[in-house]
This record gives structure tokens, sequence and C-alpha cells, in this order.
């Protein structure tokens, strides 16, 4: 998931971040952990039916309590990983079209740099503009389908059996021609979103957005910036794996579908031959 850049963005404006340690609040975030223990521990092994949807996420568990220690949490992640990723999700789709069987697995991602800058060099190209941070909520267009999992493990996953009527539609909904996959927005158009898309179609609703709050001025290298004007880039809300795993959990719980965790293992060694 290509958002390691937007948090090096904001940590650039924020200045006087340090890391702390992890308080009542962070735990609070979190207290569906513990369910997700108990449905993983449930998890029974089980063979995929002809047609099926599996939806997955590496969820990194940040501290939402503020910028500093979101922050702080992607800098070192609560594992102690420093990868300073925000995570992933991805799918798997499979069944039999026109007599022929089908896998797919993958996700969205993008911000490659190539046609567009990167957000991270789109906010400092707009620094004499009075809202450098729109950049921040504006669309790239060197978006993909990636195939796999990327380095990505799932932390939690979920499998659901589907009619072959809503396995073409889901293939239909996946394919470059519909999906625009070459549109990538931090806002509107990533990984978490495209899996809470696909999710919806097959009937499972999940939350996945979270609000993270703009400072209008900051200072960098002992400058004075002002990162907007219109109040409108005072708030941004993006979809993370964090909000998605805990919704998939819940969806587990509901009994909407089943936890898949150590099927997935086994999915991919049989489907890596």
């Amino acid at each position: 998931m290509s958002f390691k850049n937007f948090f090096i963005i904001i940590a650039l404006f924020l200045t006087g971040c340090h890391p702390c340690c992890v308080k009542d609040s962070y735990h609070s975030q979190y207290h569906h952990l513990s369910a997700k223990r108990e449905t993983l521990a449930q998890e029974k092994p089980f063979k995929e039916g002809n047609y099926y949807l599996a939806l997955l996420v590496d969820a990194k568990h940040l501290d939402y309590t503020n910028a500093e220690t979101l922050l702080s949490t992607v800098a070192k992640h609560p594992n102690g990983s420093r990868e300073r990723d925000v995570g992933h999700a991805w799918i798997i789709l499979g069944g039999i079209k026109d007599g022929k069987k089908i896998v797919i697995e993958g996700g969205h991602s993008g911000e490659l740099g190539i046609v567009q800058p990167r957000y991270l060099e789109g906010i400092f190209l707009h620094m004499d503009e009075p809202n450098p941070i729109r950049y921040l909520f504006s669309s790239l267009k060197d978006g993909y389908f990636e195939n796999g999992p990327g380095k990505h493990a799932p932390t939690y996953a979920l499998y659901i059996d589907l009619p072959e009527e809503k396995f073409l539609k889901l293939y239909d909904l996946i394919q470059p021609e519909h999906y625009h996959f070459s549109e990538y927005s931090l806002t509107e158009s990533q990984c978490t979103i495209f899996v809470a898309k696909v999710a919806a179609l097959a009937g499972i609703d999940l939350d996945h957005e979270i609000a993270i709050s703009v400072p209008e001025y900051t200072t960098l290298a002992g400058e004075p910036i002002r990162l907007w004007k219109d109040p409108q880039y005072s708030t941004m809300t993006i979809s993370t794996p964090d909000i998605l795993e805990r919704s998939m959990i819940r969806a587990v719980q509901r009994g909407e579908a089943r936890p898949a965790v150590r099927w997935y293992g086994k999915w991919r060694k049989n489907f890596l031959g």
C-alpha cells in the first residue's frame, strides 16, 4: 500500500514528533484483537468451493490517538518492524468462466512517480500556492492491479462461497475496462477501498475509513509553512487496513464469512505448486 510517502510528508511537517509509550488509548483501539484470536483459533480446515472470494489484510495496528502517536507507530510498528508502511489489502477470486478455472489474487497499487510526481514531490512543487496540501487529495494516473500479495502476509483473512452469478459480477467488476485501476488516490481509490468495494458487491459491508487532522501551519527547517488556507483541507479521510481488519473480524463474528488465515497458507502453497 503506497501510504509510506504520505506519512513521510506529515512527519516532515509535524515537528517535535518522537516515539512515545503505548497508552490506554491505544489498547482501546484494539480491543477487537482478542476476538480476532478467538476466531482464528476456531478456524477449521476447509476446501474452497467452485466459486469463492477471500479478502486479506495486512494490518500494522498503528496508534490513531493523534498525529504524533500515529507517526511514531508508522516509524516503528508496534511489533518492532521498521518497514514504515501502513499495510495492504487484497483479494482472491476463484471460479469457472467459459469452462475454464479462474483464480485471481491481487490488489490495487500505485504512486510510481512515472506519470506524475509522487505525493511527497507534489507537495513541495506546490509550496508557492495557498493550499499546497491539496496535492494529497489529487488522483494520480499510474495506478495498477498488482498480482499476488506483494511482500505482505495476512494478519487476517476471511472467506465466503459465492453463487455463480455473483462470481461473474465480481469478475466483471475487477476487469481493467470496468475498474479504473489507473486512477490511484489516497482518499478515493487505493487497496483498502478496492477490497471494500469487492466485499460490498459480495454482500458484506466493511468499515475502512478514519479521519486525520491536517494542521494549517507548521515549521520546516525553521521556516513557517502554511499547508492550507481553505478549511476543506483541514481534515483528510483515508481508508486503512487497520479499520478494515476490525470490520472483517466483526463480519466473521456475525456469521457472514469464515476466518481463513490458515486456509490461505495452504492455498498459497498449492497455488505456487
